[in-house]
Formats: structure tokens, C-alpha cells, sequence
């Protein structure tokens, strides 16, 4: 009997026991505000006992109190914790100063300032995030360099970084390493080796997805923000925002770039990239401003870059709106301000929006140099695209032999193509100024790739202010693509009242094509009508050929009226066609309209030419016609 008891006796002691442990590791996850001094010492020890014990109810804020700056610890911050929706992390940085570790090793490509790896509903903020200044080898395989100021990585190929919140932080790394990044994302690698593809497995918990990147300083780093989605088609990443839906929340990135990255990282292309989105779904990048450093390389300069390597599942959006890119470029890599690709095939079920950005004061400053700029450069085949509303100006070049385009769209997109009430050019500044003669080709829309399902509408843009010594072609607006329902070349204006088409100061004898629509589907109706064009001026007497309107496409019904020519003084030897047509009806049962075209104000011819003034060419046929 007292054997009984004792063992009773013992086993409630043993339960009170475990039930103390239990109730202390519950009140042991971290709640409330905890700060640093005070409830920790030091960050790192706030993190690890976070990892630990894990956050509680209402969640937890680790406050580092302003004014205790820090050495990160090698490698970097690693939070592993999750949060909720209802019990949030956050770790507010109060403008603390955190400098990477000195100790860093020999050669690994992974070290960072914060890393979130698996980690959720955390947000960062309030941090100056800064490179240690011992840390000078940049050699990949030696280096003891810092990659990443923040990065978001996987803890295992079914566990990624969700619903993060990157914010309000200052990044400094160095740039002289090829391998720097602000923000870095991708789930195509491990968070030990960045060069060996371990994709994840699955669209619900595996993808970093719904992370927020906004209101960020960044700069001193090669590359700026980067995302990179799984290259499986059901498991990209889903709803990343870089930049939010006002000034307030986009992020700046400021002398930045230098050359590609020198470690083959998963999914990175060979680029100097300042944003860069690869296999996301329904991302937003907006009101970021994208400046880059002074630059000499012969690498491709792209300010924001998005791409599918492979196509993707489901109905998607995707959006480039309100963003700021400006270049400064010595060498002969050619830039581009906004570039949009789908190297993986066609898309037809991605929506693409890039809308209200400013390509702005991008320079090309190396002597005899080869740079051209694009402003925006569309190479995805895409369901529907829409490039409205962004202002492309202010641009210089010094090239001998590079050009400049303002908006190019180079691949079939399926459905629908809008360019629309874009200014390439306007009156606070003109598209572009070459300091030197050039034998690139100059422009301002082109589109060279349709399909038989295409609508092309080009309307309600305006360009104005290409100022050329002398130039190769020149071509206002430009379409070879044949698209199969529709084109609409409509209410262009080519130069304006505030500032004509373009000058030469010097002679200059390549030809100049104000319109031109050399292809489209056969089925197709083809409009070119209300537009404008004027001020084209020829300082010194050039032998250059101008059309004002060319049209060889094959449509089944052309209508060409209600065209302006104004105020034009040129003075050229070459031939002078206002409308060129060799018109044959695609169907054999076509019409071709041509009505109510003409010359305002005046037309003055300063050079002499043996071809004349041809008002109307037609070597074509219509069925019927006016």
C-alpha cells in the first residue's frame, strides 16, 4: 500500500512537472515588444531566441531602440521564424547602422545582411544596411564579399517566404563586386548554393509569394532588386509588389550597376539589371526611381527587366506602371529602360501593362561609341500589351554608329497590342540630342512582329525633339507586322506646336519615313488617319529621300484620310512623297480610301530635286476606291 502511494505521489509530481515546462515554453514564444538593449542585448540574440521559441498571440516587435548600431553576424541574419496574418513579426530598425561581419570566409556566395529563409508576415524595417569596409576581395572564388542585403529564400522545396514586408530600409553594399544585390529572391536554389538549380515543388506553401518591397533606398550594389519564380509552370511565385501604389512606398535605387553578375546564380540573366522580375505572376513594380551609376561596359544596361523562361498556368496580370529609369553609359552596351520578354514561349494568358513611366536623361558619353537607347522594348509574345502614357525624353548621345528607338515591340502578341498617348519628346525636353554624326538608325514606335489574331492600335502618341548632326533612317512610326484583325495608326502627332520632328545640322542623306505600314494580315482593315506631321528641318542642304506616309501592306480594306502635313520648310535634293501607297487588297474584294489629306499652313522646298514633289503615289490596286 505505501509502494501505491509512493508511486502515486511520483507520478503527480512528474505530470506537475511537465505541465510547468509546457505552460513555460508557451509563455516562452515571444509577444509584444522586446527591445534591443533591454530585453536582449544585442539583435542576434533577439533572432535566435525568435527562431526558437517562435511568436506568440498578437504577434511580436523586436525594437532595436535608435542609436545602438551593430556588426551582423557571419553570414548574415538568418530568421527562420513564421508569423500569421493575426501575429505578425516585426523588426523595426530605428535607423540603426547594421555593417556586415569582417569575417565573412573565403569564397561563398550566400552572406548577407538579413536573410528571411522560410520565414512569414515578417517585416523589415528601419535599417541602414552597410557593407564592411575590411571586406575588399571580389573575386568569386575568393571573395569575402557581401551578396545580398536582404534576401528571401526557401527553408526546404516546399516551405518559401510569404507575406514579408521589406521596408523603409537604406542598402549600401559595393558595386565592385559583380555579385551585390538590395533585394534578392529565388526559389530555383537552397539557401547554401546559389549556382545549383533545386527548385521547389509546389504552388501553395512553397513560392515566395505576396512579398512587399517598398519604400527602400538602395544603392552601391550591381544589381538592385531581383525575383526569381520557380521554372515550373504551376509553382511561380504569385502577387510580389516592388514599389506599391505611390511615391511613398516605391523604392530608389541610385548608383547602381557595373556588369553582370560573376557567379552563374539560377535564372539570372547577363545583364546589369536595376529591377528584374523572372517567372512572377501578377507582380506590380511601380513608382520606383532606377538611376544608375556612372557606367563603361559592354554589357546590356536594362532599368527593369521582366521575363518568363517558361509559360506560365492560370490568368494573369502583370503591371509596370509610374517608374523613373535614367542611364549613364560610357560604354557601347546598349540600353534599354523598361524590357519585357517571354523567352519561354507564348503567353497568351498574361495580360502586360506598362504605363506612366518616365525614361528620362539616359546618356550615352563614350567618344565613337556603338550605344543605342531604347526606351521601352517589348519582346514578349503576351495575350494582350498595353504601352501607354510614359514619357521617353531629355535623352544625349555622343555615338558614331548607335541610334535610338523610343518604344519597340518585337514579338506576336496574341490578342491585342495598344501604343497609345505616349510623348517621345515634349516640351520640357526633346526624344533625343546627338552631339555627334551617327550612322544608327533613329525612331520613335516600331513594331515588327504580329499575328493573325493581332489588333495593332497606335494612337494618340506624340514625338517631338530628335535633334540629329546627321543620322541613318529615320522612321517616325513603323509597322512590319502582320497583324491579322486590325491596324490603327491613328491622331499621332509627329512634332507638335511646342517643338518640331527633328533638325540636322548637318548634310545628311539617309532617307526619313514620318508613317510606314509595310505588312499585315490579309482579312485585316488598316487605318492611317488624323495624324500630323511637322517641323522637319535640314540646317544644311541635305540629299535625303522623304515619304511622309508609305503604306505597302496587303489588307482587305485601307483607309487613308484626314493626314496633316504643316508648316513644312525642307531642304532637301532627294524626293519629296507625302503619301506612298502599292496597295493590294489581301482578299481581292478590298477598297482603298484616300480622302481629305493636306497641307496647312504652307509647304517650302529649299533644295532642288530632279524627282519633284509627289503628292500621291499609288503602283498599287483596290477593287474599289476613292
Amino acid at each position: 500500500m505505501k509502494a501505491n502511494k509512493t508511486k502515486t505521489t511520483y507520478q503527480k509530481l512528474l505530470c506537475a512537472i511537465l505541465l510547468i515546462f509546457c505552460l513555460g515554453n508557451v509563455k516562452a514564444q515571444l509577444t509584444g515588444t522586446k527591445n534591443i538593449p533591454g530585453d536582449y542585448a544585442t539583435l542576434d540574440l533577439a533572432i535566435t531566441d525568435l527562431n526558437t521559441q517562435g511568436v506568440g498571440a498578437g504577434g511580436v516587435m523586436l525594437n532595436m531602440l535608435a542609436g545602438n548600431p551593430e556588426t551582423a553576424p557571419i553570414g548574415g541574419y538568418s530568421i527562420t521564424a513564421t508569423g500569421t496574418a493575426a501575429n505578425m513579426i516585426v523588426i523595426q530598425g530605428n535607423a540603426n547602422i547594421i555593417t556586415a561581419n569582417a569575417g565573412l570566409g573565403v569564397g561563398p556566395l550566400t552572406d548577407a545582411i538579413f536573410k528571411i529563409v522560410g520565414g512569414d508576415y515578417i517585416t523589415l524595417t528601419g535599417f541602414v544596411m552597410m557593407e564592411n569596409p575590411a571586406n575588399t576581395i571580389t573575386a568569386p572564388a575568393t571573395n569575402n564579399m557581401t551578396e545580398w542585403g536582404v534576401a528571401l529564400l526557401y527553408a526546404s522545396v516546399t516551405d518559401g517566404a510569404q507575406n514579408n514586408n521589406i521596408a523603409g530600409n537604406t542598402i549600401s553594399l559595393d558595386k565592385n563586386y559583380a555579385n551585390t544585390f538590395g533585394v534578392y529572391s529565388n526559389v530555383r536554389h537552397d539557401v547554401n548554393n546559389v549556382v545549383v538549380t533545386n527548385d521547389i515543388i509546389n504552388n501553395t506553401t512553397a513560392p515566395n509569394s505576396f512579398n512587399k518591397v517598398y519604400g527602400n533606398l538602395i544603392s552601391n550594389v550591381n544589381a538592385g532588386i531581383v525575383f526569381i519564380g520557380s521554372a515550373a509552370t504551376f509553382n511561380m511565385d504569385m502577387g510580389n509588389d516592388i514599389g506599391g501604389a505611390s511615391l511613398a512606398t516605391g523604392n530608389t535605387i541610385s548608383n547602381w550597376g557595373g556588369t553582370a553578375a560573376a557567379s552563374a546564380f539560377v535564372g539570372l540573366p547577363a545583364n546589369v539589371l536595376g529591377i528584374y522580375m523572372n517567372d512572377e505572376n501578377d507582380f506590380n513594380v511601380s513608382y520606383n526611381s532606377v538611376i544608375s551609376a556612372n557606367l563603361n561596359t559592354a554589357t546590356g544596361l536594362r532599368g527593369i527587366l521582366a521575363d518568363y523562361a517558361v509559360v506560365p498556368g492560370g490568368t494573369i496580370t502583370n503591371s509596370i506602371t509610374n517608374n523613373t529609369v535614367t542611364f549613364t553609359q560610357a560604354g557601347n552596351g546598349a540600353i534599354q529602360g523598361i524590357t519585357t520578354l517571354t523567352t519561354g514561349g507564348v503567353v497568351s494568358n498574361v495580360t502586360l501593362s506598362i504605363t506612366d513611366n518616365s525614361l528620362i536623361n539616359n546618356a550615352v558619353t563614350g567618344v565613337g561609341s556603338s550605344a543605342a537607347i531604347v526606351g521601352i522594348a517589348n519582346g514578349g509574345a503576351y495575350g494582350t500589351v498595353t504601352i501607354s502614357n510614359n514619357i521617353i525624353r531629355s535623352n544625349t548621345s555622343t555615338a558614331t554608329t548607335g541610334g535610338f528607338l523610343g518604344i519597340t515591340s518585337q514579338a506576336g502578341v496574341v490578342n491585342t497590342l495598344n501604343i497609345m498617348n505616349n510623348q517621345i519628346g515634349n516640351a520640357s525636353g526633346g526624344a533625343v540630342t546627338f552631339s555627334a554624326a551617327t550612322s544608327g538608325t533613329v525612331g520613335g514606335i516600331s513594331n515588327t512582329t504580329s499575328t493573325g489574331t493581332t489588333t495593332l492600335n497606335i494612337t494618340g502618341n506624340s514625338m517631338q525633339g530628335f535633334s540629329c548632326v546627321s543620322s541613318g533612317i529615320f522612321t517616325g512610326i513603323s509597322n512590319s507586322g502582320a497583324a491579322g484583325v486590325a491596324i490603327n495608326i491613328n491622331n499621332n502627332s509627329l512634332g507638335t506646336a511646342t517643338g518640331g520632328l527633328i533638325s540636322y545640322s548637318a548634310a545628311n542623306s539617309s532617307a526619313l519615313t514620318g508613317i510606314v505600314c509595310s505588312s499585315s494580315g490579309a482579312f485585316a482593315s488598316l487605318s492611317i488617319s488624323s495624324n500630323d506631321i511637322r517641323g522637319i528641318t535640314y540646317s544644311v542642304l541635305g540629299t535625303a529621300a522623304n515619304t511622309y506616309i508609305n503604306c505597302s501592306a496587303i489588307p482587305a480594306s485601307l483607309l487613308v484620310n484626314l493626314n496633316t502635313f504643316t508648316n513644312l520648310n525642307v531642304n532637301i535634293s532627294g524626293t519629296v512623297t507625302f503619301i506612298l501607297m502599292t496597295y493590294t487588297s489581301g482578299t481581292g474584294t478590298g477598297t482603298k480610301t484616300v480622302t481629305n489629306n493636306s497641307i496647312v499652313t504652307g509647304y517650302n522646298r529649299g533644295g532642288a530635286s530632279a524627282n519633284g514633289l509627289l503628292l500621291v503615289s499609288d503602283n498599287g490596286s483596290s477593287v474599289t476606291g476613292t
